[in-house]
């Protein structure tokens, strides 16, 4: 971690050296001076911190343990530079922030100007001290780097893996299902080369489940050779096909060359290839870290006709798995045991002398053992393995639960899975280090909102700058790639693909709190004992239901981040005062669901924040001092009762997010059923917005030009819209050219939403929104060619809303609520390609819809709600092959009858659907019913 810190600082100082010389004064030479030891010592840094695990989980030599401290000084050193630039910067804004005109303000500048140079020779003096550390760190670094030479033949090692090739069949449970459909591609289909690639995360057992295909009888039969070789991190090229040769020519009784020993790497794969010519083969390389690794080595199989031949790879990296397969081949993503799996597997290793049986006073606690697990069999191993040792009983298995995290560095059955673990945390570009640590902010079992870790990850200065992406886009490529390593886990996905949530698996967890301890990353208040970590100079610190214990500390003055869950007790303004007249330097402060009643006054006086989240508070008033934060990038009061925002908000010129809405659920079918705020009228000075939602313009006459200033939105909601201001709004969203999510509601049902003058309309947007009347269809949607979701409500349109829509390619969600006031629906053979969720609520006059034969072919959930005329299920329905899901709400009673499976006239047409269900109100009481 302490190559992520350094490379981190190093991305900082650049700009400050840059382009702020002036102000710097003689910190600058200082700061330049500390730049160039660092950027010296990155080339050891990342090795190092590997052994520094390693060291943690083995008892190492003194000089392995001087590696380690040696690791810490430098991430130290990084953290004191930054400290001590940023101090420096909050100083010289609070000085450019001093202004006023009174007798008494002045007096106060005037003091405050005599300290000012002994301020900067104090921070000056301390960045020197701190460049005399890094110079003499960076001096011991040669050191310890003579000494990786000498034992890098025995340091430089792999977990093993062999034990996954020869596992006891004991600890095989839930593999015969993927066994058989990996065997049918291995043994099935054309003679040609085949590439078949087994992807899931660390442990979740690829290597048995393909050495248990490797071994079977239709394999051994099919192939006249066969081999198996591990790739792994450290991969050599010569290496592993001097070995393929060694093992696969034997095999045909044919000699290996004389001068195998010599050969380069061309020669080796032209004489791999010369003897594969006409030779079934089964080549099995295991654990495939790198793209680099196929692209090269794939030269070395023949491929084409009369060549039966199957690749099968390994790996933790679902890019990797795709580019293999690209050609011909087949991807195959591992999944996590099933409950009952977890459980058989569970009980076998961990009450192997009970003969595989849990006694009842230990079965709730190792349900949750299981549930830790994950369905990961690494990790049910492991954990099973380590309690088989332990008394049965509930006191000492409780004491296990608690404390898994320690014990994944002391046990041995443990200690093997953090290491397997950490193999894919060390393989990480250090840009990515400190964003997969950031997990170790939340809850177990907590699920994270993409769009949400985005924002965190630029408020810490994570993300790095690219020509021509905007940091956000830099920061969902992060976030890919993690996923693709299968390091986090998808916790929810949108119908049209797009990931909208993640977490991380409970062990894998578990690992990275033990690295954010360890790194000085995370600080936790209200885990486990309850009591804050001695942490030495928190830098981030995560609250979890008290705040006392933090409100009573005062040692926080490196605090970055704050984050609280699950508090229940407000601040007090003695402790507020208390706690953030030590943190001057926070850039992130979350207080999502705090029972705050008033905005705190102290976080204006946070001139570092980027980050605030006051969302789902009780706050309303927003103070005119929040024109201190000029530096804020993310203000979210979502879930707030503010309203109104004051004149001051525009003082925030680096503003990116602004979000200030709250639903109404209880007005679903209203147009109240958003709350926006009021605004500046000046609201296009923000030119940094991205988001903005939802700008209420009651009583703002004229506000809607200022969106033409804002021409860098993805995001823009936008309330009480008269009819007058659709020209200008038609005009502001074409200027948005990267505009992604528009939502426009009139100001009541009777005003027309005017929105008939766009000629070009933003090319990337993928959400629409439109709330009332519209009058005729506007036609510039039919152009939206990136269309995803579109929600039309009380929109009362009067021709046949499917005909203009059935074309858009990529349209997945549809939801009309009062949007068609006709009678008839009609979708032709072939529209709708990918819709996959149709949602008709409210369309009072409807009698009939079709859909005519090859539409809606991807179409999974319909929710048919309130559409009290229409008569009988969609005409076509039939030929919906892949519908799951009917939903029914509100609909009458004659409707209802034609689709119950007994009597019904229109069962046949859709029994084909899996989930068939009504929901319907009876003398004020809900009911639900199901007919499938």
């Amino acid at each position: 971690m302490a190559d992520a810190a350094v490379n981190l600082l190093i991305d900082m100082l650049k700009p400050i050296i840059e382009k702020e010389a002036r102000l710097l004064g003689g910190v600058h030479g200082e700061v330049e001076k500390i730049q160039r030891e660092l950027q010296s010592m990155t080339a050891f840094l990342k090795d190092a911190d590997r052994r520094k695990d390693d060291d943690n989980d083995n008892n190492n030599d003194d000089g392995d343990h001087g590696v380690k401290a040696w690791v810490s000084q430098v991430r130290d050193a990084a953290h004191d530079t930054q400290d001590a630039i940023e101090e420096y910067m909050f100083h010289l804004a609070r000085r450019s922030r001093s202004g006023g005109g009174s007798r008494a303000i002045r007096f106060v500048l005037k003091s405050f100007r005599s300290n000012h140079l002994s301020t900067r020779h104090r921070i000056a003096s301390r960045v020197q001290s701190i460049r005399s550390r890094v110079h003499e760190i960076s001096s011991a670094a040669e050191r310890y780097k003579f000494d990786r030479e000498k034992q890098s033949t025995h340091r430089e090692r792999e977990p093993p893996r062999v034990a996954a090739l020869f596992v006891d069949e004991a600890d095989v449970v839930g593999i015969d299902a993927p066994r058989e459909a990996l065997l049918e591609w291995l043994t099935q289909g054309e003679r040609k080369r085949v590439v078949v690639a087994v992807v899931a995360m660390a442990g979740m057992g690829k290597t048995t489940l393909v050495k248990k295909a490797f071994d079977h009888d239709k394999v051994k039969k099919l192939f006249d050779c066969v081999a198996w070789i591990t790739v792994s991190q450290n991969f050599d090229m010569g290496e592993v096909l001097r070995s393929l040769i060694g093992d696969l020519f034997p095999q045909k009784k044919c000699p290996a060359p004389q001068n195998l020993g010599s050969m380069n790497d061309p020669q080796l794969m032209e004489t791999l290839k010369a003897f594969l010519f006409n030779t079934s083969y089964l080549v099995m390389l295991d654990d495939v870290w790198d793209l680099g690794v196929w692209e090269r080595i794939q030269y070395a199989f023949p491929d084409g006709e009369n060549h039966r031949g199957r690749l099968v790879f390994t790996t933790r990296k679902l890019d990797v798995a795709r580019a293999c397969t690209e050609a011909s081949g087949y991807v195959f993503e591992l999944q996590p045991l099933r409950t009952k799996e977890a459980w058989e597997l569970f009980c076998r290793r961990a009450f192997r002398r009970e003969g595989g049986l849990c006694p009842d006073d230990l079965r709730d606690l190792s349900l949750n053992f299981v549930r830790r697990c994950g369905g990961l069999p690494l990790a049910i191993v492991a954990v099973g393995g380590l309690l088989a040792g332990k008394d049965k009983t509930m006191n000492e298995w409780d004491k296990v639960y608690r404390g898994l995290g320690w014990h994944l560095g002391m046990q041995h059955h443990l200690v093997e899975m953090k290491r397997i673990f950490l193999l894919s945390y060390n393989d990480l570009p250090y840009t990515h280090k400190s964003c997969f640590l950031y997990f170790s902010l939340f809850p177990e079992d907590c699920s994270i909102k993409c769009i949400k870790l985005v924002r965190l990850w630029i408020a810490e200065g994570f993300v790095e700058s690219k020509h021509n992406l905007t940091l956000e886009e830099v920061a969902n490529e992060y976030l890919d790639d993690l996923i693709k390593r299968s390091l986090i886990q998808v916790a929810d996905v949108s119908s049209y693909g797009k990931v909208i949530s993640c977490r991380i698996h409970d062990l894998v967890r578990e690992v990275i709190l033990s690295k954010a301890r360890d790194e000085n990353f995370t600080t936790f208040v209200g885990i486990d004992s309850g009591e804050l970590y001695n942490m030495p100079r928190p830098r981030r610190l995560s609250v979890h239901h008290s705040f006392d214990l933090v409100s009573q500390e005062s040692g926080f003055t490196h605090l970055r981040s704050l984050f609280t869950f699950g508090v229940t007790a407000a601040f007090t303004t003695y402790s507020l005062h208390r706690f953030f007249s030590g943190c001057r330097l926070l850039k992130v402060l979350d207080l999502d669901g705090m029972p705050i009643e008033k905005f705190p006054i102290e976080i204006t006086s946070l001139l570092h924040l980027r980050y605030l989240s006051l969302r789902n508070t009780n706050i309303s008033v927003i103070p005119e001092s929040i024109r201190r934060l000029r530096n804020l990038e993310t203000l979210d009061l979502k879930g707030t009762k503010v309203c109104k925002l004051p004149l001051e908000i525009l003082k925030l010129r680096k503003l990116r997010h602004l979000l200030v809405y709250l639903y109404a659920s209880y007005v679903y079918v209203s147009l109240d059923t958003i709350k926006g705020a009021k605004m500046p009228m000046k609201i296009g000075k923000l030119v940094e917005l991205q988001k903005l939602s939802y700008l209420d313009l009651d009583g703002k006459p004229g506000q809607v030009k200022e969106l033409k200033k804002l021409t860098q939105l993805k995001r823009l909601g936008i309330l009480k819209l008269r009819s007058e201001d659709g020209r200008d709004l038609c005009d502001a969203i074409q200027k948005m050219k990267g505009l992604l999510a528009f939502s426009a509601s009139s100001k009541d049902e009777t005003e027309l939403l005017d929105l008939r003058w766009v000629d070009e309309p933003p090319k990337l947007l993928q959400h629409l929104y439109l709330f009332g009347m519209l009058g005729d269809f506007p036609n510039w949607i039919t152009k939206l060619m990136n269309l995803v979701k579109l929600r039309l409500r009380w929109t009362k349109l009067k021709n046949n809303l499917f005909e203009p829509l059935q074309n858009l390619p990529n349209l997945a969600e549809l939801e009309l609520l009062e949007a068609y006031d006709g009678e008839e629906l009609c979708c032709g053979g072939g529209g709708f390609k990918k819709l996959k969720v149709l949602v008709m609520d409210q369309l009072n006059e409807l009698r009939v819809v079709e859909i005519g034969k090859g539409a809606m072919v991807s179409l999974q959930k319909l929710s048919i709600q309130r559409c009290g005329k229409l008569e009988k299920v969609p005409l076509g329905i039939e030929y919906v092959a892949y519908l799951k899901e009917l939903h029914l709400l509100d609909m009458p009673e004659e409707f209802i009858g034609r689709v119950r499976k007994y009597g019904g006239e229109d069962h046949s047409r859709v029994e084909h659907i899996q989930i068939i269900d009504t929901f319907y109100q009876r003398d004020g009481q809900f009911f639900h019913e199901v007919l499938k």
